[in-house]
């Protein structure tokens, strides 16, 4: 180890300080051996910082079940990223048992302190009866919650939730509103379903030429689920109706660009 100052006698201030110089410096096995000492002292951030380095094998070998257990020391303290993170750990089965109830009570505890991502992940336990019993009403609460801190995937899956009448009453209004929002921020299939919605006219005017440009945007952003249903629309657009939406394509794609 860094800190015995490789086989010379060093006392603990000079050995701190080296260990400081050298993580400063990048060294990450000093950042590693820093860090837990740091963490054995009681410091939270250094703690959780600690299970992150277990988990990821930087500056010590790779130990799932040893960051679990420092995520789990910070978890319980209430720092929201730490329960997080733990219940990311219980959802994956990474150094603990696989356990989606547990999963569920730990991104539960994040959810409430306002952790977007576990209110998301929390409303999707609760779609599928992962951990809790399936609960569509639960899965729109949470999802509203994350969608509120503009978290795409909840804005899209609010869209789908509105668009089918699942835990609440169908909406495609609605359901074409939190599409755009989740559009805004590149969300592929949020692309492809407002593409239907102008192909069919749900939730909003009928409009080939709206539908064709979404259904492109959807395809560059890689959702390949629309491909046929482009080709369909292609076959009943006039030229003038394809190069419009070809060019509204163009200019939608040269504004995110610039954004």
């Amino acid at each position: 180890m860094l800190a015995k100052g490789l086989g010379v006698e060093r006392n603990p201030g000079e050995s701190l300080k080296s260990l400081h110089g050298a993580a400063g410096q990048g060294n990450v096995q000093a950042q590693y051996e820093l860090t837990q000492i740091q963490a054995n002292q009681g410091d939270a951030g250094a703690q959780h910082k600690l299970a992150g380095l277990y988990l990821e094998g930087k500056g010590v070998k790779r130990d799932t079940a040893e960051a679990a257990k420092w995520y789990r020391k910070v978890a319980e303290t209430g720092v929201a990223k730490a329960q997080y993170k733990l219940a990311e750990m219980f959802a994956g089965g990474l150094g603990v048992s696989w356990d989606y109830a547990q999963a569920a009570l730990w991104y539960r505890k994040a959810a409430e302190q306002g952790d977007a991502v576990s209110q998301y992940k929390l409303g999707l336990l609760n779609e599928n009866g992962q951990g809790v019993a399936k609960n569509p009403a639960e899965a729109v609460k949470w999802y509203d919650k994350a969608a509120a801190q503009d978290h795409a995937v909840a804005q899209y899956k609010l869209g789908v939730f509105h668009a089918e009448g699942r835990g609440l009453k169908k909406d495609p209004v609605v359901a074409v509103e939190w599409y755009r929002k989740a559009a805004k921020q590149e969300h592929a299939a949020a692309h492809a379903a407002l593409g239907r919605h102008y192909a069919s006219g749900l939730g909003t005017a009928k409009d080939d030429v709206q539908a064709y440009m979404w259904f492109s945007l959807a395809t560059i952003l890689g959702d390949k689920t629309v491909a046929g249903l482009q080709e369909e629309l292609l076959e009943k657009m006039s030229s003038e109706q394809v190069s419009k939406a070809r060019a509204m394509t163009a200019k939608r794609l040269e504004s995110r660009k610039k954004n």
